[in-house]
């Protein structure tokens, strides 16, 4: 009887993957490149599929965050894509989690996964945005192509319809270019070649209403899920922990990266329990940071100079979907003189992509009152000069004696 049940198990599994077809164009992509996918349902989800369903895994099932583009073409069709990051090379899957639906009338379960692979980043690599192209009632569009390696490509740009703007074209690493098509017959299939060196992309193309007005296909918007900790700290430490006097002061910076694939935006810096009346930080809004990017934040700890309790909280930059927070402990002590000045010691001056400019010193007036000093000296210098100058009175009997010569 176990045997039989797990048997049933299996075959019921077996069909619930067969039910979902997860075609990925290639077997392996490099980093820098655009991953497309096409989830092809053989029977409607009767649940709505959205982002917390799909995602890319390590083969030891650690979820990679990604800014995945998600559409819904239609009730058994959805379409995705993701330009790689520098993840390490190897085998990853994109999984799609429970969905049910309904088949003989039975209400059943399904899931699927695929397996691709990531290659070290070398040769022709381009990105493509959008990968995937909806329409209303216009006949154009219009798409990025991007190289992200470390040469030139030649790229060649087709269409099943319509005319294309640059057809064959080369690429300089780190350049991108916009390539626009119009004249689309919107009755039909379309879709756009992009082919370069031995690989290609194929741009489907979604048209929502044909000339006739029909409408073909329904599509929702599109939605990017951005990890919790895409911000992280960039520092030697995890938290601060000082130990202060009354007057003893301590200011410095503390970095913060976004190690995220998409922009993040509208993130705030703030203080919590009571730190404000003791810890005073340069920047409070931050409108974006793009992926990679660094940004400073600058602190002043009891500038005052009136410290008289401990306090304890923690520096947070967040917004709606990113979050990040450093403890801070302040511990107060009356017989201790602080000899240490800075946040933290030792922090490597190397960083790149810092885009937050931390305060300027107080310019020092020492050179205005050098060239005062400067200017008193060459004045005395000139009065003696023209002491030295001046002619000697000649007397009245050397007048006499020159008017007889």
């Amino acid at each position: 009887m176990k045997r039989f049940l797990l048997l049933f198990i299996l075959l019921n599994a077996s069909f619930a993957v067969a039910e979902l077809q997860i075609e990925i164009p290639r077997n392996s992509y490099m980093q820098g490149e655009t991953v497309q996918v096409a989830l092809n349902f053989s029977y409607r989800p009767q649940n709505d599929i959205t982002l917390d369903d799909i995602g890319v895994y390590t083969i030891q099932g650690a979820k990679v965050p990604l800014a995945i583009y998600f559409f819904k073409a239609s009730d058994t069709y959805y379409y995705a894509y993701f330009e790689l990051p520098y993840l390490k090379p190897g085998n990853y899957t994109f999984n799609v989690g429970k969905y049910f639906y309904i088949k003989d009338g039975l209400f059943l379960e399904g899931s699927n996964f695929t397996i691709f692979s990531i290659k070290e980043a070398k040769g022709d690599i381009i990105a493509i945005d959008p990968a995937f192209i909806k329409l209303d009632s216009k006949d154009y569009f219009s798409f990025k192509v991007k190289n992200n390696g470390n040469i030139g490509v030649n790229i060649s740009v087709s269409s099943s319809s319509g005319l294309v703007s640059n057809s064959n074209f080369s690429l300089d690493p780190g350049y991108n270019r916009v390539i626009g098509v119009n004249s689309l017959d919107l009755s039909k299939n379309n879709s756009v070649s992009i082919i370069y060196g031995n690989l290609s992309y194929t741009i489907p193309i979604y048209a929502l209403i044909t000339r006739e007005g029909v409408t073909n296909e329904t599509i929702v918007n599109v939605s990017i899920t951005i990890p919790r900790d895409a911000i992280k700290l960039v520092e030697p430490v995890d938290f601060i922990n000082l130990t202060l006097g009354k007057n003893d002061s301590v200011e410095g910076s503390l970095r913060f990266r976004n190690f995220f694939t998409a922009p993040i935006n509208n993130l705030d810096f703030g203080l919590s329990d009571n730190l404000n009346n003791v810890v005073r930080i340069n920047i409070s809004h931050i409108a974006a940071i793009q992926p990679g990017e660094t940004i400073v934040q600058y602190l002043w700890i009891n500038n005052d100079k009136n410290l008289e309790r401990d306090y304890k909280g923690k520096l947070v930059l967040s917004n709606k979907d990113a979050s990040v927070e450093v403890p801070i402990y302040i511990n107060y002590r009356e017989d201790v003189i602080n000899k240490t000045t800075r946040l933290i010691e030792n922090v490597t001056k190397d960083v790149t992509n810092i885009s937050t400019v931390v305060p300027e010193k107080k310019k020092s007036r020492n050179w205005i009152y050098a060239i005062i000093f400067l200017f008193i000296l060459a004045a005395l210098a000139f009065a003696v000069f023209l002491f030295k100058k001046k002619p000697k009175k000649e007397s009245f009997e050397d007048f006499i004696s020159s008017l007889k010569r």
